[in-house]
């Protein structure tokens, strides 16, 4: 959990999805803006995120100018931006975010473009920033899990040379009652 007097700035997630994240940090502050490569999921978050209670207000769909999505982002109390963008090639100022969070987009990454995405979450965080990895544990793998397998050795080696990558924490997350073996890894960025 993040200090309250934390919140601040501009956060990214990475691999947004439906937007679930995106509601949550923007309620504790942040500014935000959700990527994915996936419009259907950029929808969907988009509309979660109009209908959900409380004053966040979204970048209007026909702007794609970014110098004017950064100033409405700044302009409103809660904004969301939505952006669709693959996280190997973010379309992104260095340095820009303070938080960046990834909650399942890591291990879908292709084992030869993980330092693609590592290098990009590394320049667009701040020095000091923090980076919140979520993704399938090294459990999920050898029970058979689908997927591009991926362990702790693999994390650590993978953002060391960026971040100081803190302990990576086993936790089992709930997909419509099934149980799925995941794990968590809070990094500062060297």
């Amino acid at each position: 959990m993040l200090p309250e007097d934390y919140y601040r700035g501009y956060a990214m997630d990475i691999g947004c999805g439906q937007g679930t994240d995106l509601i949550f940090l923007s309620n504790r502050g942040f500014q935000v803006v959700g990527v994915d490569i996936s419009i259907n999921a950029l929808k969907e978050a988009r509309r979660r995120i109009l209908s959900s209670a409380g004053e966040i207000s979204i970048l209007p769909d026909d702007s794609t100018d970014l110098q004017i999505a950064e100033s409405y982002v700044i302009q409103q109390r809660h904004a969301v931006m939505l952006l669709q963008a693959d996280a190997r090639c973010l379309p992104f100022r260095s340095s820009l975010f303070s938080f960046v969070n990834d909650r399942g987009c890591f291990h879908h990454v292709p084992v030869h473009e993980r330092m693609r995405f590592v290098r990009e979450a590394a320049r667009v965080t701040e020095s000091g920033g923090i980076f919140l990895l979520r993704c399938f544990g090294e459990r999920y793998f050898i029970a058979g899990g689908a997927g591009i397998p991926l362990s702790r050795d693999e994390i650590t080696k993978s953002f060391s040379p960026y971040f100081l990558v803190g302990g990576i924490t086993d936790y089992t997350a709930y997909v419509d009652t099934i149980p799925v073996d995941m794990c968590w890894c809070v990094m500062n960025r060297l």
